[in-house]
């Protein structure tokens, strides 16, 4: 029984098949096969040798992308505490300077009242004060 080799005429093992001594064509087809399988495996190694390589070329961008990721997130976070804590020294700034105002203020109020009292005191001031008392008297 001869094999259907028909399909495999077609694509041209015959050209590619080596010399076989014992001569039988379903040796030097087995022969083909076999190289062609040898020589795929060797392929598929090359290729999954370089597919590794990637992946831990891949796998160590990663790694360093994800470093600098954190490097970053905590800038920011520095960044976003420093202006809290900018705010926070501005608001007690601001809080101190209302305060020296308001004690500015009362100070100016208390001046006022001891310059009153220092007038009042003085005597002109009661002449001032006995004249416009007879000039009230006096229009009634």
């Amino acid at each position: 029984m001869t094999p259907n080799l028909k399909g495999l005429e077609a694509i041209g093992w015959q050209d590619r098949m080596m010399p076989n001594p014992k001569g039988t064509r379903v040796e030097s087809l087995c022969n083909y096969f076999h190289k062609t399988i040898k020589t795929a495996r060797s392929e598929l190694i090359k290729v999954h040798e370089k597919a590794e390589v990637a992946q831990k070329v891949a796998k160590a961008k990663i790694k360093h992308l994800k470093l600098v990721l954190e490097k970053i997130e905590t800038e920011k976070a520095k960044v976003e505490a420093n202006g809290a804590s900018k705010k926070k020294r501005r608001k007690a700034v601001e809080a101190k300077v209302m305060e020296v105002e308001k004690k500015d203020e009362g100070q100016v109020v208390e001046i006022g009242h001891l310059a009153m009292e220092a007038f009042k005191s003085l005597l002109k001031f009661t002449k001032i004060k006995i004249e416009f008392g007879r000039e009230a008297f006096e229009v009634e």
